[in-house]
C-alpha cells in the first residue's frame, strides 16, 4: 500500500494523481469493462455522465476539476472515471468511539485496491489524508487537519454525486463539524444523490447523515465508551491525527 502527496490547485492535484496511479486505472477500467460487457458499459458510461458527473461539475466544482485533472493524468476521458466508480460504489460498516473512528469494507476487491493520499489543496481549503482508490476524486474515510473525520458507509445508485465525493468535500471545507454538516446539506439540497456517512470529529461530536436524493437527515450518535475499539480494517485516530487501514498507517 502506498501513499500519494496531491499538493496545489485541484487540476493539479489531479493530474499528479492519475500519472501515479495510471497502471492501476487501466487495471480498474479493463476490470469494469469485463464485468458490464461491450454494451452494458457504453450505457452505463453514458448514464454516470449524465446522473453522475454533470451534477457534480455544477456544484461540487472543485472535485469535478480535480477528477478531470485524474481523467488527463491517466490519459482517459472524464466521463470514464465516473463509470469506473459506477462499478466500486462502497458498503461498508462503521463505528464511533471515543477519540476515533472505525470501519470495515465490505467489498474485499475495493479494499485492496485503496492507496493513501495527502491532500494539500494551494490556497483555499484544508488540508487532509484520504483512503481513496486509484480513480476517484472523492475518498471512502479521512480526516482533515481541523481533526473533522468521516467514513463513508453506503452508496446508491441514481442521480447525484457519490457520497465519496461529499465525503471529499467535507474534508476540504469543514473547520468544524456543525458548519461542516450544514454546508452538505446546502450542497446535496440542489446537487441530490444518496448515501450514508459517519462523521465526527476530534472534541467528540458524532452524527450519521443520510442523503437521499435531496432530503438530509442527521442522526447524533454518542461514542461507544472504549478506548481501544475491536479490531477493524479501518482506524482512524482524531488524537493523534492518523490513519490505520489493514496493518499500515499514514499521518498528516
Amino acid at each position: 500500500m502506498w501513499t500519494l502527496d496531491a499538493a496545489g490547485a485541484a487540476m493539479d492535484q489531479g493530474i499528479l494523481q492519475g500519472r501515479a496511479a495510471q497502471t492501476q486505472i487501466l487495471r480498474d477500467l479493463k476490470a469494469s469493462r469485463a464485468r458490464a460487457g461491450w454494451f452494458n458499459w457504453n450505457r452505463t458510461r453514458r448514464r454516470a455522465i449524465r446522473l453522475n458527473a454533470r451534477p457534480a461539475d455544477r456544484f461540487l466544482p472543485q472535485l469535478a476539476e480535480r477528477e478531470q485533472g485524474i481523467a488527463e493524468g491517466a490519459a482517459l476521458r472524464p466521463g470514464v472515471l465516473a463509470a469506473i466508480a459506477v462499478s466500486q460504489r462502497i458498503q461498508a460498516s462503521g463505528r464511533v468511539c471515543v477519540g476515533c473512528l472505525t470501519g470495515d469494507l465490505d467489498n474485499a476487491d475495493l479494499a485492496g485496491q485503496l492507496l493513501f493520499r495527502r491532500s494539500a489543496p494551494d490556497e483555499v481549503g484544508l488540508r487532509s489524508l484520504e483512503l481513496v482508490a486509484p480513480a476517484w476524486a472523492g475518498c471512502w474515510a479521512g480526516f482533515n487537519e481541523a481533526g473533522v473525520a468521516t467514513v463513508v458507509l453506503e452508496e446508491f445508485g441514481g442521480p447525484g454525486p457519490r457520497a465519496a465525493l461529499y465525503a471529499q468535500d467535507l474534508l476540504f471545507r469543514a473547520s468544524e463539524l456543525r458548519a461542516g454538516l450544514h454546508h452538505l446539506e446546502t450542497r446535496s439540497r440542489y446537487a441530490g444523490g444518496s448515501g450514508s456517512l459517519l462523521v465526527a470529529d476530534e472534541r467528540g461530536a458524532a452524527a450519521r447523515v443520510d442523503l437521499t436524493r435531496g432530503r438530509f437527515e442527521v442522526s447524533e450518535l454518542s461514542p461507544d465508551a472504549v478506548a481501544e475499539p475491536a479490531r477493524s480494517q479501518l482506524r482512524i485516530d482524531l488524537r493523534s491525527r492518523r490513519l490505520e487501514f489493514s496493518g499500515e498507517r499514514a499521518e498528516l
